[in-house]
């Protein structure tokens, strides 16, 4: 990642983390409150980009706030 130089005032990051499982077809949305009723739609652009609307994310700031997410995550998976 390249950046222009700039003073540390006109810079701005910050990390966003969601997931997703597809299963059977289905694509579910692992962090949300009912992830076997939750089924998302996936568009794909003539850019190549991807959007998936409706994917809940969280804000990360912290290896434990990814450890947090993750973990609820990969308890709503339908595999383990």
């Amino acid at each position: 990642l390249r950046l222009a130089k700039k003073s540390e005032s006109d810079l701005s990051m910050g990390l966003q983390m969601g997931m997703m499982e597809v299963y059977n077809e289905n694509v579910r949305d692992l962090l949300s409150s009912d992830p076997k009723e939750s089924k998302l739609t996936i568009s794909h652009h003539q850019d190549g980009s991807v959007n998936i609307p409706e994917l809940i994310v969280n804000s990360i700031e912290s290896a434990d706030d990814f450890q947090k997410i993750y973990d609820e995550g990969k308890a709503a998976r339908a595999t383990g």
